[in-house]
C-alpha cells in the first residue's frame, strides 16, 4: 500500500492511509453555518460551502447500553484522497479548529477488550485544539467514519480522534453473524448504493449492516467506551435487528447512504426485496404413535423448531419409546410424508422411524431434500448463569442436562438469565450454519421458558429473559412442552464427597460406592491414587482437578465411573515397564458419560513395556460409552529411538464395545524410529504384538474369543498426528503404524462414525534425498478407521480372514501424509487405509462418504483412495474429495474410491467426483481404482464418475482404472446390466459421447478377452 509522509520540524512520520500536516489558516468560512456544533470541513468533503449537513451527530457509547455520551462525535462522510480536512467547533459564530496526528492503530483480537474490533487497522491521534490544530488527508476516496470524543469523563488517556475507513456488509443468522461485503457504487457525498443479490434468507430471518467484519471500535484500554460500526433497525447504530418479512428465499438488501445532517441514522435507508421464494417448507411435523397417535389433528403432533437462516432446516428435542415409530412430513397430511434413509443414528422398518432404545434424542430434518439425522440428545445451560461466558458447546464446565427418567435436569449455577441450547452436530458441514467445529451455532437451537412452557427461538430472533437463582434446578418435560424450576440440585446419596481431603481419604480405602457432591480440586495436595477399586463411582456432573499427576487417578477399576470430569494435568516420562497414563488406567466395569478436560503428557521414550496415554482410559475391557475428550493428549519421544507407544483421544485400548465417543482434543506422537513391536501391552489377544499408533477416539478396538468389540456413533473433530522423524537411527520392521480420526486398529464393526479432524502422517529420515527402504514400516493414514490387521476370531475364522464392517460412517478431515518409506505398500484412505488383507475376506465399507481431501508428499510407496487405500469390498459409497500428489514412487496407485482393488472384493454402486492433481510419474491413476489386481472378478458395478484427472508425467491414467496388475484372469468392471457410468478429463481432454471409451484407462496391460469394460458415457 503506498505510503503518504508528513513532516514535523525535523521528524517524519509514515501512515499507510492517512497523513496530518500543520495547520495554516484558522479554519473554514462559517458564514453559512446558522446552527452551532461540531462540522467536518475541507476540500476533502467535495463541498464548495460548508452547510448543516456536514454537522457531527452526538455519539452513542456502545459499552454503556447504546446511550449517548457527553463529548462524543459522530459522522459517516465520504473523504476525497489527497486533500485536506479538519473538525472545526462553531459556538455563535466562531469557529475553532480541531485535528490530530493520525498513526495507525491494529486491535489485538485475542484481548476481549478489542475482540469485536475491525481486524484491518484504524487511525486515532490525540486531540489538538486550535490554530496548531493539524489538517487530515486520506490517501484513498472513500466512505469515513470519524469519531470525536473530548473525554469530558476522563476515562480516556486523552481526547481523540478516530478515522476509520468503511467497508460496508451484511451480519447476520444467513451467515452466521458473519460478514458479507456488500457491493457499492462509486463513492460520493450526493449518494453510495450498497447492494447484495440472492441472498438467502429464511423466513423471519434477522440482520444487521456494519463494517469491517465489526461490531464497534474501543476507544480506551478498558473497553468502558465503545463506539458501533452498525446499524441496525431504521439505521440506528447498535439498534436492534432488522428482520425481512416476505417469508423465506433469495433476497436483494440494498442500503443507501446520503449526506445529511443529525443524527447518522439520517444518512441512511434500507430495504429488502424477495427475488425469488425458496421452494423448500416453512413447517415440519413429527407424527407417531408417540406423537399425536398417527391422527394429525391430535395436538400431541409435534412441531419442529426452524432455524435462524436455516431455510428448510428443521429441529426437535423429545423422549422417545424405542418400540413406537414416528416419521415426518412439512404438513399435517399424508401427502408428502418421509422417514428419511434410515441410516442416521435411526433406522426404517415397515415404512416408519425407529430409535435404538429409550431415551432423548435430538432430531435433524432438512426439509430440502427430506433427510433426517437422529442424535442423543446433549443439551446445555449457555452462558454466565451457568459459570461460562464462552457461548460455546465447548467452553469449560458447561452444564450438561442430565436425564431424570422421562424429564432432563439441571442446576444452575450462578444467579442470573437463563439461556438453553440443545446441541446439533450433523453428518456432514453446512455453509452458513456450522461452526469450525461442525456443530450448529449454539443460538440456533435455542430455548427459554416462560410461565412453565419452553418457547423456542426458532427463526426469530434474540428472546426475553428468564432469571434463576443459583442453586435452582430447572426440570425440561420436552413431550409436554413444560419447563420446572425447583428448589435445589438432586442431592448426593449416601456420604456425597464434597472436598479434596474427603476424596483423598476415600483414595486410600476405595471400597465402597461414592458420589460427588462439590467440585474436588486436588492441586497442591498429596495424592496417592487408589488401588483396584470395585464400586461405583458417580461424578454427578462434577469435576476432579489434578496437577501434573505421573499415573492415573484411578489404577485399576471392576466397578463403574461415570458423570465426572477430569481437568488440570496428568505428565509422565516413561521407564522400562509398562506406562498407562489416563485419568484412568484399566478398566473391566463400565465407564459412562466420562469427560476429559485435562492434558495428558508423556516425554521421552518408551521401554520394553511400552506407553499407551488417553484422555479417559488407557485399556477397557468393560463398555465406553459417552465419554468425550476435550484436551490435548501427547506423547513427544521426538528423535529418540523406541518402544510401542499408543495413544487416543478418549481410549488407548478397548477390549468391549464403545459407543457415543468424541474427541475434540489435539492428538499427537512424535518419536525418532521405532525398536520393534511391544508384548503384554493389552490383554487382546491379536495377531501381531501392539506397534504405536494414534487415533482421535480409540487406537485398538480388536475383538478376539473373549472380547466382542464394536464401534459405534463416535466423532473426532480434533487435529490428529503421527511423526517418526528418525528412521535412519535404529529402527526395526515393526510394519504397519496408524494415524487416524476414529479408531486406528480395528477388530470390530465400526457404525455412524465421523470424522471432522486434520490427520497427518510423518515418517521420514534427515535424509530426505533419498527413499528409506531399511526396514519394512508402513504408515497407514484415514479419516474413519484405519487398519484390519487384527484377526476376529468370535466366529472361529482363519487367520487370513478379516470381518470388520464400517457402515454409514464420514470423513470431511484434510488427511496429509509425508513419508519416504518403500519396503511395502503405504495406505492412505478417506475412509480407511488397509481394510482388509489381499486374501478373500468378508470386510466391508458400504453407505461411506468421504469429502476430505487427501495430500501425498515424499518419496513413499503408497496406495490411495477416497474411500479407501488398500483392497476390500466397498458398497454403495461416495467420494467427493480431492487427492494431491507433490512426491511418490513410480510404483504408487491413487483412486478416487479405491488405490488398488483385488481378489474377489466387490466394489459395486460407488459415485466418485473430484480430481487427483500427480506431479510426477506413478504406477497409475483412476476415477474409481488407481490399480485392479489379477484377479479373476467383477468390479465397478452400477458405479458412477465425474472426475478430473490432471498428471502429463503418468502414462497408465484413466476414468476408470489405471493400472491393471496382470495379464491372465478376467476381470470385468461393470456389467452390461449395471455400466459404468462416466464423465470427466483427463489432461485436459473431456469426455464426450464419442470419445469417452479411450479414456477409461490407458493400462499397458490391457488384453482383449481377459480385460472387459462395460461403460457408458453420462454426466
Amino acid at each position: 500500500m503506498k505510503r503518504i509522509f508528513c513532516l514535523f520540524g525535523i521528524a517524519a512520520m509514515a501512515l499507510s492511509v492517512v497523513m496530518c500536516k500543520p495547520e495554516e489558516k484558522p479554519g473554514p468560512d462559517v458564514n453559512n453555518i446558522t446552527e452551532d456544533g461540531f462540522y467536518v470541513v475541507g476540500e476533502a468533503t467535495g463541498l464548495s460551502e460548508v452547510t448543516a449537513a456536514l454537522t457531527m451527530a452526538n455519539g452513542i457509547n456502545e459499552a454503556n447500553n447504546q446511550t449517548p455520551r457527553e463529548g462524543m462525535y459522530e459522522k459517516y462522510i465520504v473523504l476525497q484522497s489527497g486533500k485536506d480536512f479538519t473538525l472545526a467547533y462553531v459556538n455563535g459564530g466562531q469557529q475553532t479548529a480541531y485535528g490530530a496526528t493520525l498513526s495507525e492503530f491494529k486491535a489485538d483480537l485475542s484481548d476481549p477488550v478489542y475482540d469485536s474490533n475491525p481486524a484491518d487497522a484504524v487511525f486515532k491521534g490525540k486531540l489538538v485544539v486550535g490554530d496548531s490544530a493539524p489538517k487530515m488527508t486520506v490517501s484513498k476516496t472513500g466512505l469515513y467514519h470519524i469519531v470525536l470524543d473530548l473525554n469530558k469523563a476522563g476515562d480516556l488517556d486523552d481526547a481523540q480522534i478516530v478515522l476509520c475507513p468503511v467497508t460496508m456488509g451484511v451480519r447476520g443468522g444467513m451467515n452466521s453473524w458473519g460478514f458479507d461485503a456488500l457491493e457499492a457504487s462509486t463513492p460520493s457525498n450526493d449518494g453510495i448504493t450498497f447492494t447484495l443479490s440472492g441472498q438467502e434468507m429464511a423466513a423471519g430471518a434477522e440482520f444487521k449492516f456494519a463494517y469491517n467484519s465489526a461490531w464497534k471500535i474501543t476507544l480506551d484500554k478498558e473497553g468502558k467506551v465503545k463506539a458501533n460500526t452498525n446499524l441496525g433497525q431504521d439505521c440506528k447504530p447498535g439498534g436492534g435487528n432488522i428482520a425481512v418479512t416476505e417469508g423465506a428465499g433469495a433476497y436483494k438488501i440494498t442500503l443507501t447512504y446520503k449526506l445529511a445532517a443529525g443524527d447518522i441514522a439520517n444518512s441512511f435507508s434500507y430495504k429488502t426485496e424477495l427475488e425469488s421464494a425458496s421452494s423448500a417448507p416453512e413447517t415440519m411435523y413429527m407424527i407417531g404413535q408417540q406423537f399425536g397417535d398417527w391422527k394429525w389433528e391430535d395436538p400431541g403432533v409435534v412441531e419442529l423448531s426452524g432455524i435462524p437462516s436455516g431455510v428448510g432446516y428443521f429441529w426437535c428435542t423429545r423422549y422417545f419409546e424405542a418400540d413406537k415409530g414416528f416419521k415426518f412430513c412439512s404438513t399435517k397430511a399424508w401427502n408428502g410424508d418421509f422417514t428419511g434413509a434410515g441410516t442416521a443414528g435411526y433406522t426404517v422398518n415397515d415404512g416408519n422411524c425407529w430409535v435404538p432404545a429409550d431415551g432423548f434424542y435430538t432430531v435433524f430434518v432438512n426439509g430440502n431434500d427430506n433427510s433426517v439425522e437422529v442424535y442423543p440428545a446433549e443439551v446445555y445451560g449457555i452462558g454466565s448463569a451457568w459459570g461460562n461466558d464462552a457461548w460455546d458447546f465447548n467452553a469449560p464446565d458447561i452444564v450438561k442436562f442430565q436425564p431424570d427418567g422421562k424429564t432432563l435436569k439441571a442446576t444452575v449455577t450462578n444467579t442470573g438469565e437463563v439461556r438453553i441450547s440443545s446441541k446439533i452436530l450433523p453428518s456432514a458441514p453446512i455453509d452458513g450454519l456450522c461452526t469450525p467445529n461442525g456443530w450448529l451455532d449454539w443460538w440456533k437451537t435455542e430455548f427459554i421458558f416462560f410461565d412453565g412452557k419452553i418457547a423456542y427461538r426458532g427463526a426469530g430472533g434474540d428472546q426475553e429473559r428468564v432469571t434463576v437463582e443459583a442453586g435452582k434446578t430447572i426440570v425440561l418435560d420436552f413431550n409436554a412442552g413444560t419447563a420446572e424450576v425447583v428448589d435445589g440440585g438432586t442431592p448426593p446419596a449416601g456420604d456425597g464427597i464434597k472436598t479434596a481431603e474427603e476424596f483423598i481419604a476415600w483414595l486410600a480405602d476405595p471400597s465402597k460406592d461414592i458420589e460427588l457432591g462439590a467440585d474436588i480440586d486436588l492441586t497442591g495436595k498429596s495424592v496417592v491414587p487408589a488401588t483396584e477399586f470395585k464400586g461405583n463411582l458417580d461424578g454427578k456432573g462434577k469435576t476432579i482437578t489434578v496437577k501434573d499427576l505421573t499415573c492415573p487417578l484411578i489404577p485399576l477399576t471392576s466397578g463403574s465411573v461415570k458423570n465426572v470430569t477430569f481437568a488440570g494435568s496428568f505428565s509422565a516420562t516413561p521407564g522400562d515397564d509398562k506406562l498407562l497414563l489416563a485419568p484412568i488406567g484399566k478398566s473391566t466395569g463400565d465407564i459412562e458419560n466420562v469427560t476429559n478436560k485435562a492434558t495428558v503428557t508423556v516425554t521421552g521414550a518408551a521401554g520394553t513395556g511400552g506407553a499407551t496415554l488417553a484422555g479417559v482410559v488407557a485399556e477397557a475391557y468393560g463398555p465406553v460409552k459417552g465419554c468425550k475428550n476435550e484436551a490435548k493428549i501427547s506423547a513427544n519421544a521426538s528423535g529418540k529411538d523406541t518402544w510401542s507407544i499408543v495413544v487416543a483421544g478418549v481410549a488407548g485400548f478397548v477390549g468391549a464395545p464403545i459407543e457415543g465417543c468424541d474427541n475434540s482434543g489435539e492428538v499427537s506422537l512424535v518419536a525418532g524410529s521405532p525398536l520393534g513391536r511391544t508384548k503384554g501391552m493389552t490383554e487382546i489377544s491379536m495377531k501381531y504384538d501392539p506397534v504405536s499408533s494414534v487415533a482421535g477416539v480409540v487406537a485398538y478396538a480388536v475383538s478376539d474369543a473373549d472380547h466382542a468389540v464394536t464401534v459405534k456413533d463416535c466423532n473426532n473433530t480434533g487435529k490428529i498426528s503421527f511423526t517418526y522423524d528418525g528412521l535412519h537411527s535404529a529402527s526395526s520392521p515393526v510394519s504397519r503404524s496408524a494415524v487416524c480420526g476414529v479408531v486406528a486398529n480395528t477388530g470390530g464393526d465400526v457404525t455412524n462414525c465421523h470424522n471432522k479432524g486434520e490427520i497427518h502422517g510423518t515418517m521420514v529420515a534427515p535424509d530426505r534425498s533419498a527413499a528409506y527402504s531399511a526396514n519394512n514400516i508402513i504408515l497407514h493414514a484415514s479419516g474413519v478407521t484405519g487398519i484390519d490387521y487384527f484377526v476376529k476370531k468370535i466366529k472361529n475364522t482363519t487367520d487370513d480372514q478379516n470381518e470388520t464392517s464400517v457402515i454409514d460412517c464420514t470423513n470431511s478431515g484434510n488427511i496429509y501424509a509425508d513419508s519416504d518409506l518403500t519396503a511395502s505398500n503405504n495406505t492412505v484412505g478417506g475412509i480407511s487405509a488397509w481394510p482388509a488383507g489381499e486374501k478373500a475376506s468378508v470386510t466391508v465399507i458400504k453407505n461411506c462418504v468421504n469429502s476430505g481431501n487427501i495430500y501425498i508428499k515424499g518419496l513413499l510407496k503408497v496406495r490411495v483412495g477416497g474411500i479407501a487405500g488398500g483392497t476390500n469390498s466397498i458398497e454403495d459409497c461416495k467420494n467427493t474429495g480431492n487427492i494431491e500428489i507433490e512426491n511418490a514412487d513410480a510404483a504408487s496407485v491413487f483412486g478416487l474410491i479405491n488405490g488398488f482393488h483385488t481378489q474377489t472384493h466387490t466394489l459395486k454402486n460407488c459415485e466418485a467426483t473430484g480430481t487427483i492433481k500427480c506431479a510426477v510419474a506413478v504406477n497409475g491413476i483412476g476415477g474409481l481404482c488407481g490399480g485392479v489386481g489379477n484377479v479373476e472378478n467383477t468390479v465397478c458395478e452400477g458405479c458412477k464418475v465425474n472426475a478430473t484427472i490432471e498428471s502429463s508425467a503418468t502414462e497408465q491414467v484413466g476414468l476408470v482404472v489405471g493400472h491393471l496388475n496382470g495379464t491372465t484372469k478376467k476381470v470385468t468392471l461393470g456389467t452390461s446390466e449395471s455400466p459404468i457410468k462416466v464423465a470427466g478429463t483427463v489432461n485436459g481432454v473431456k469426455a464426450t459421447s464419442s470419445n469417452f471409451k479411450t479414456l477409461l484407462h490407458h493400462a499397458k496391460n490391457y488384453t482383449d478377452g481377459v480385460h472387459t469394460f462395460n461403460a457408458v458415457f453420462g454426466e
